[in-house]
């Protein structure tokens, strides 16, 4: 959790937090009301940030963290079933629209054939080979 002033509050099991300084870089825990001084935040009471990580950590109820947890799960659901829907509706629409490409090919090849019989008479008539 990053808090004012640049410091990050890190929960450790039973509530046992270390404020550590981003721009020192190291970590170590501090008494309640020992002021700590970070290169470009100033000096910070380190008991404010033990209390800001501890309400942080005790807020999540169970309740929050299924929502937490249930909600993008049930998004992406919702979203495998959309794009479901949109695969077999754009498949049924190239089922469609091969059957009429299907449909004016024969027509065509109908129209060739007929072409070839009729330029077959009249190379008969006029004896072409």
């Amino acid at each position: 959790m990053r808090g004012e002033l640049g410091l990050r509050a890190v929960a450790v099991a039973h509530f046992n937090i270390m404020c550590m300084g981003l721009a020192v870089g190291a970590a170590r825990p501090f008494a309640a009301g020992e002021t700590i001084d970070v290169a470009y935040a100033g000096p910070v009471i380190a008991s404010q940030c033990v209390e800001k990580a501890k309400l942080a950590a005790a807020a999540m109820t169970d309740i929050q963290l299924y929502i937490a947890a249930g909600l993008p799960t049930v998004a992406v659901l919702v979203g495998i079933l959309m794009n479901v829907s949109l695969f077999n509706s754009l498949s049924a629409r190239l089922l469609a629209l091969e059957n009429k490409v299907d449909t004016k090919l024969d027509l065509v090849a109908g129209k060739l054939a007929e072409l070839d019989s009729r330029l077959f008479r009249v190379e008969e008539r006029l004896s072409i080979h």
